[in-house]
């Protein structure tokens, strides 16, 4: 990512480790979703767009299923 503030800008969502706005750009199109904070340039979600989806409804069994990135912060049984 050359400039932190690339992508486009969400209106409510912010960032844990800045409190400050996430940006996201997707990418082959929309294949995928690379998500950051504006603030720090860390990135709070880098994966497949099914992914994304799957953890928005809370199918984590799905999500397990994608291959790729997983978010650390998604337990797995």
């Amino acid at each position: 990512m050359a400039d932190k503030n690339d992508g486009f800008r969400t209106d409510h969502i912010k960032s844990k480790c800045c409190n400050a706005v996430i940006r996201f750009e997707p990418l082959s199109n929309g294949y995928s979703i690379s998500a950051w904070c504006q603030k720090c340039g860390n990135y709070i979600f880098n994966s497949r767009t099914e992914t994304l989806i799957c953890l928005w409804l809370g199918d984590k069994e799905a999500v397990i299923k994608n291959v790729g990135y997983m978010p650390k912060w998604v337990e797995e049984k």
